[in-house]
């Protein structure tokens, strides 16, 4: 394995000795998780590449992107209108591109994944990126080490004229569990993307094998077959495969589906109104067991706002053996963001959503215990940021459920101080508290960052937790102490390296480190 992984990483060396350009974006939206940046082209831009300002400190990482447009996740607090860059390869042509255009709109999906009609061309026809992860307790290094090899990839007319090809695929082994050696490839095999898409006649789309579909963003991925028309601001499709798997997303023709949806973009001026609406049938073994309408809407009609809105309504039902015809509302998502003036931001958001996948991570289980708290219910949230320098960021969120015996609260808030002058760092501190009808807690954390280099960013990060049961009052008590340090190497290549100790147990003591390489 060793042997592995350092062949993989003079490979990627010698494929990354080539010039590279920037690129040059702006800040157009900011949620509670991402920052969305609106580029003249994304081409050599990948998943997981470094932002900067025009400091030339790290700003983002990109998570998800569309031809123009792009959502990362913030390392620093950039507001709106803000321009920040990236490094890209220099065969990609840029000659034709054209100025930035900051009233442009772009699709925001309600998982944070944007999406865009429009394609740029470039005489490089693909992107691929390749990663390597690992982490495991340093104490017990090689049981509980986990490996992770990630691939993402795109090809445009991979054997004729406009058929793409897209895939991204993670493969994970553990020493302890022995997955790489187990006979069931979906025990070790995570498949988030693989998919033909071929356009013809202009306006007709099909797409083979594992998709998401942007006119039903919230139903996930599809595996099948999907067919579009588009006339004029309108566009017209129907889809037929499967869902995935609930346990191991891994394929199940057993669960069948079918739907038709219809979509509509108006334009007035610079502002946008896109809704769609589908029906949608889902089986188990063949037999019906849900019915239902979706509908989904986005806008930006009032000046300094946008809104997104999906829904689902059953109108048949099995839970159980039970069969009902009732018509349900059963998921709502939504979000409104409200910037009245630059220096400050609203956002209000509602998500009731069921079965939602999440790709995997490395989070500890309290962290994620809190986001998932976070996630569901009513969220409230403020930032402010009077002078360059300085912010603070204000969070409200609650929900309830018919199963839960009282509601469950979390709040919190953070400052901060960006670029502090003579030192060139960042320092924010966070407060954080839960409430739930079982567990009460307290999150406290301190963030430092300094950028060495350009391309040398190092920061430190303590975290204290503090859960109380609420039935046998019992307190526990977490600290986390986290060095990171984040480096480009040949500008495509990067490396990550994280050390996380708990400092209440001297035997817990975790390390990650990631190289990635894009070509």
């Amino acid at each position: 394995m060793k042997k592995f992984i350092i062949l993989i990483f003079l490979i990627c060396v010698v494929l990354d000795a080539q010039d590279k350009s920037k690129i040059f974006g702006v800040i157009t939206f900011k949620s509670s998780q991402f920052e969305y940046i609106k580029f003249s082209t994304t081409e050599g831009i990948y998943i997981d590449d470094t932002l900067y300002d025009l400091k030339g400190s790290i700003a983002a990482i990109v998570k998800f992107k569309s031809s123009t447009s792009i959502a990362a996740k913030p390392l620093n607090n950039l507001q709106i209108g803000d321009t920040i860059f990236a490094f890209i390869n220099l065969p990609v042509q840029l000659e034709n591109i054209e100025k930035i255009d900051t009233t442009s709109n772009f699709g925001i999906d309600s998982v944070g994944i944007l999406t865009t009609d429009n394609k740029l061309k470039s005489t490089k026809n693909y992107n691929l990126r390749m990663s390597i992860q690992s982490y495991g307790d340093l104490n017990n290094y090689n049981s509980t080490n986990r490996l992770r090899y990630s691939l993402n990839s795109s090809v445009e007319n991979i054997f004729t004229n406009n058929l793409n090809f897209n895939s991204y695929f993670i493969v994970t082994t553990n020493r302890g569990s022995n997955t790489l050696n187990s006979r069931d490839v979906k025990n070790f095999l995570k498949i988030y993307e693989l998919s033909f898409d071929y356009t013809f006649r202009e306006n007709h789309n099909l797409i083979f094998g594992r998709s998401i579909n942007p006119n039903i963003i919230s139903l996930g991925s599809i595996d099948g077959i999907q067919y579009s028309y588009k006339f004029n601001q309108n566009r017209a499709g129907l889809f037929l495969g499967s869902r995935p798997d609930y346990f191991s997303y891994w394929f199940n023709i057993n669960l069948f589906q079918g739907g038709l949806f219809f979509s509509r973009v108006d334009s007035f001026g610079t502002r946008t109104i896109d809704n769609s609406i589908a029906f949608i049938e889902q089986t188990n073994h063949l037999k019906s067991d849900r019915r239902f309408i979706y509908f989904q809407h986005r806008n930006d009609l009032l000046p300094n706002t946008y809104f997104f809105f999906s829904t689902e309504f059953d109108f048949f039902l099995v839970n159980k053996g039970m069969i009902s015809k009732k018509f349900n509302l059963t998921s709502i998502n939504a979000l409104l963001t409200i910037r009245p003036i630059r220096q400050i931001n609203f956002n209000i958001s509602y998500d009731s959503r069921k079965n939602i996948y999440y790709l995997e991570s490395f989070k500890n289980s309290i962290d994620t215990l809190f986001e998932n708290v976070l996630r569901h219910g009513l969220r409230l949230s403020a930032f402010i940021r009077p002078f360059n320098l300085f912010f603070v960021n204000f969070h409200f969120g609650t929900r309830e459920t018919s199963r839960d015996q009282k509601a469950s609260n979390n709040y919190g808030s953070t400052i901060g101080f960006n670029y502090l002058p003579i030192i060139y760092s960042s320092i924010s501190f966070g407060f954080n508290r839960i409430q739930t009808p079982f567990v009460t807690g307290t999150n406290y954390s301190s963030y430092f960052s300094k950028n060495i280099f350009n391309d040398l960013m190092v920061n430190l990060n303590f975290r204290l937790y503090e859960f109380r049961q609420n039935i046998t009052q019992r307190l526990f008590t977490d600290r986390f102490l986290e060095l990171g340090l984040y480096a480009n190497i040949f500008r495509n290549l990067s490396l990550s390296l994280t050390i996380e100790q708990k400092l209440n147990n001297e035997k817990s003591k975790f390390l990650m480190f990631d190289i990635t390489n894009r070509f």
